[in-house]
Formats: C-alpha cells, sequence, structure tokens
C-alpha cells in the first residue's frame, strides 16, 4: 500500500479544492491519511475528505494541541513512514494536483536512483521566483539541485536518510536567495541538499502541483502568490506516454538554458553556504584566541600584582633590618 499523507489547518475551502484534484487521479493501491491541527474547521476537513475521497480508504487524526507547521508535517511523516508503506506521497491542504501526480509516484518508486532525494511536483526552489513549468513536456524529467515544499514523494528510506536529521535543524550557514538566514523545514531539508555532493531531486519540466491559497493562504499572501505563482501551468496529464529522465543538454532550447540557470545558482547557493560556514569557522577560532589572549594578559597581571608584593614585602624587611621603619606587626612605620 501506498500512502497520501496531507496536513491541513483551518482552510477546508482549499482542502477541498486540494481533494477533488487529488480524487481525479488513479488512487488504487493509495491510502489517505490526513492529520489536522485542532480548531473549529475539524469538521468541515473531515466532511469534505469523506464527500471527495469517497470509497478510497483514509483516516483523519487530529492533534491533541497544536504543534504548527513545522512540527505537525514532521509528526504526521514519522508516523506514516513507521507504518511501513512503499511509496509516500506529501502534500499541504492549500495545493491542486495534475492528474496524474500519484502515477508519477509511482513511476518514481519503480525507478528511483540512490542520488535521488526524492521526487518534487514541481521544479525549483524554495521561495524562488523561477519555478519552472512548461506546457508539452508532461512526459520529461530532470534531476536538479532544487528542493521545495510543494508536494514531494519519498520512500520510508529516503525519509530516515534525508529529511528526518535535518527537519528540525536551522543551520547557522543556511541563508535563502536574499543572503539572509532561512528558517523552516523546508529550508533544512533544502539546505542538506545543497551541501551533499551529489544529492539530487527528480522533478517534471510540467509542474504536476501548485499553489491553491491566494486568498487564504497564511504564510504566503496574495502578492507573492502571484510572483511565485501566477500564470505557473499545471500539467493535464502524460497521457499514453511513459516518463522520461532527461540530461540537461537534451532538453529544448529554451528549457535547457532555464535548467543549466538554476543550476548555476545552486551552485552560487552552495557556495554561499561554504562562505558563510568558513566565517564562522573563522570567527570561532577568532574567539578563542580571543578568549586564550584573555586568560593569558589575566595570568600575568597576576604575575605583576605577584611580583610587586613580593618587592614591597623585601624592601619591607630590609628597612625594618636598617633601622630606617620599625614593624609594628600591621604596616611598617618609617623614621626619616
Amino acid at each position: 500500500m501506498r500512502t497520501i499523507a496531507v496536513t491541513g489547518y483551518n482552510r477546508p475551502e482549499l482542502f477541498a479544492r486540494m481533494l477533488r484534484s487529488l480524487a481525479a487521479n488513479d488512487l488504487a493501491h493509495w491510502q489517505v491519511a490526513i492529520q489536522l491541527e485542532p480548531g473549529a474547521c475539524v469538521g468541515a476537513y473531515s466532511e469534505a475528505a469523506h464527500g471527495c475521497l469517497g470509497a478510497v480508504p483514509h483516516s483523519i487524526v487530529v492533534n491533541a494541541r497544536r504543534l504548527g507547521v513545522r512540527a505537525n508535517p514532521f509528526a504526521m511523516l514519522e508516523r506514516v513512514c513507521a507504518e511501513g508503506p512503499e511509496m509516500v506521497l506529501y502534500l499541504e491542504d492549500d495545493l491542486l494536483l495534475a492528474p496524474d501526480a500519484t502515477r508519477l509516484a509511482q513511476w518514481y518508486q519503480a525507478n528511483a536512483r540512490p542520488e535521488w532525494m526524492c521526487l518534487s511536483l514541481l521544479a525549483g526552489d524554495c521561495g524562488s521566483g523561477g519555478l519552472l513549468s512548461v506546457p508539452g513536456c508532461e512526459s520529461r524529467l530532470m534531476a536538479v539541485r532544487a528542493f521545495n515544499s510543494l508536494g514531494f514523494a519519498l520512500t520510508p528510506a529516503h525519509w530516515a536518510e534525508h529529511f528526518r536529521p535535518f527537519w528540525m535543524c536551522d543551520a547557522a550557514s543556511s541563508c535563502n536567495f536574499a543572503g539572509t538566514h532561512a528558517l523552516g523545514w523546508d529550508w533544512a531539508v533544502f539546505h542538506h541538499l545543497t551541501t551533499t555532493e551529489g544529492l539530487r531531486v527528480l522533478a517534471p519540466l510540467t509542474a504536476r502541483a501548485t499553489h491553491n491559497g491566494r486568498e487564504g493562504g497564511i504564510h504566503c499572501r496574495p502578492v507573492e502568490h502571484d510572483r511565485l505563482f501566477g500564470g505557473l501551468a499545471l500539467a493535464e496529464g502524460a497521457g499514453g506516454e511513459g516518463y522520461t529522465v532527461c540530461e540537461i543538454d537534451a532538453l529544448p532550447p529554451g528549457v535547457r538554458h532555464h535548467a543549466r540557470l538554476l543550476e548555476e545558482a545552486m551552485a552560487t547557493h552552495r557556495n554561499t553556504i561554504l562562505l558563510l560556514e568558513e566565517r564562522a569557522r573563522a570567527r570561532a577560532r577568532l574567539a578563542e584566541l580571543a578568549e586564550k589572549l584573555a586568560a593569558r594578559e589575566e595570568e600575568i597581571a597576576e604575575g605583576r600584582r605577584t611580583v610587586t608584593a613580593l618587592l614591597h614585602s623585601r624592601w619591607r624587611r630590609l628597612g625594618v633590618r636598617l633601622g630606617f621603619c620599625h614593624d609594628d606587626g600591621v604596616n611598617p612605620k618609617w623614621v626619616l
């Protein structure tokens, strides 16, 4: 059995739209696991799930307390991967899917390579305005060093190796394309992908998922939504064709240039991370040297105090012996 894992919170209308697009897929041998944050909309989510999925096996888990956008999907994927499915397709409630998204995920399961971290339903990076979707290329995929959160398929082994260890970690050198510190599970996974030599994500040239939350979104407002997803074509399905992984040089000219630019951007991003890590190591070394210098200066100061006290003591004893002063047991009394 394969599992479609869906998280949701307070957006039942978007969730229903996503489920209707999911229901257009072949869901034979798939089960749907839904994990919700507690709130007033749980009933609406449940109604939408039962209405849209019908006889498709599905379950709903409601968290005892709100976990948040990072911990909720982590807990869900940890739970469903522990159940041992052949494949997990992770979705959020504000996506729209192409009608062959599950078919593509099954193809990925049958053809996965060791260097592939996962299948992404959309080619492009976290927070990038350069997401790629080319009509007419529905059967073609490419292996890239790019990851985003808009739907991805993985095996439990992928989860254990490439997602679980990094999901909750914010590396000090993780940065977005504006050069500022990047936070969030998607950036953490992207950071792992960027800094791991040879690791790639398989992505379709024509999107199998797009964002559905222009008006009801929480973390993507309308202006940002339009910048990232405006006019992004969603595949109508590969029809009777199979799927082919293409080398960049074998792609159509316009796509080839976009893919090369994407690889160059990723190389620059990786070099930026390496420079940030080198700067962090240099700062740590400088802090260590400064601490050692401060300790040495304190040792020198203590030595000076000891020498000064010793000289004062010896001069006092000499003064008493020569009769220049007398010692009352507390301080010497100098006599002129």
